[in-house]
């Protein structure tokens, strides 16, 4: 479910910092959705992206909001992300293979 196609606001806000990641973004974009979903909260997926490749398509086509960070950095995109977030709870996460997202989200603290 995205917090895009619904007024509410999402309940869980995913940031993906990405770099070249073509190969693996659609399938963790997909894993963070499900694992949201099997916990019955709304998302949505905030990808930070400074690729040459086509991760930013891959990620938009997807569902997933796509922000270019204006310097690079793994600790800077995280919080320019961050900035852009509106879910009560955030996950980071990887943009390759991620075993996190196996399970269901558990609510450690909020924002």
């Amino acid at each position: 479910m995205s917090a895009q196609s619904g007024a509410e606001a999402p309940e869980v806000t995913f940031i993906f910092p990405a770099r070249n990641e073509e190969k693996t973004i659609g399938e963790v974009i997909e894993k963070a959705r499900r694992a949201a979903e099997r916990a019955g909260m709304r998302c949505e997926v905030i990808v930070a992206d400074n690729s040459s490749d086509a991760t930013p398509e891959i990620a938009r086509s997807v569902g997933a909001i796509v922000v270019t960070p204006d310097r690079l950095g793994y600790g800077y995109a995280h919080r320019y992300a961050l900035q852009r977030a509106r879910g009560k709870y955030v996950v980071i996460v990887k943009g390759t293979h991620n075993p996190a997202l196996r399970g269901k989200p558990r609510r450690s603290r909020s924002r």
